[in-house]
């Protein structure tokens, strides 16, 4: 049982750690004393790093498409494209710290608001630019209305 422990644990770092995948691998290799190939089994050609790779790049994408779910004004204001841009980058900056999908989006209003471009000197302000910080604080407001009511959210879409 431990030794199941510790390959889930292993392979959660890697999956939610921060950096890249090799930094993450190597994190994980030396904090658990385990490398790739003791933890992952390679098939079909597939390598376990490839393997690796492929199942953290798919837990990246459910947890946008959720993120989608939580903000649809906000997707339907900035487009698909960039507000992928801005979901991973939330992601990777401020990775989900537990179980519940309904916290996963709760930071996102204030990643937004704490990426916003600030201006240089002698450039004025773009007040166009809290627009989507608004939608998002909006939007989750309206989240936590419904939740808290009982209410499973409706969609918008």
């Amino acid at each position: 049982m431990k030794e199941l422990h510790e390959k889930q644990a292993w392979l959660q770092e890697v999956i939610t750690g921060r950096g890249n995948l090799k930094e993450k691998v190597e994190k994980a290799q030396q904090y658990y004393s385990r490398s790739i190939e003791d933890t992952i089994v390679s098939k079909r050609g597939v390598s376990a790093y490839q393997r690796v790779d492929i199942y953290a790049a798919g837990y990246v994408l459910r947890l946008v498409e959720c993120l989608k779910n939580d903000y649809p004004y906000l997707l339907k204001f900035m487009g698909s494209s960039l507000f992928e841009v801005f979901a991973k980058a939330y992601l990777l900056t401020l990775p989900p710290n537990g179980w519940s999908l309904f916290n996963l989006g709760r930071r996102f209003p204030m990643f937004l608001l704490d990426t916003k471009p600030t201006p240089t000197a002698g450039i004025t302000p773009n007040p166009s630019l809290d627009i989507p910080i608004e939608i998002a604080r909006l939007e989750r407001a309206i989240t936590e209305g419904w939740i808290c009511r009982g209410y499973r959210r409706p969609s918008y879409q």
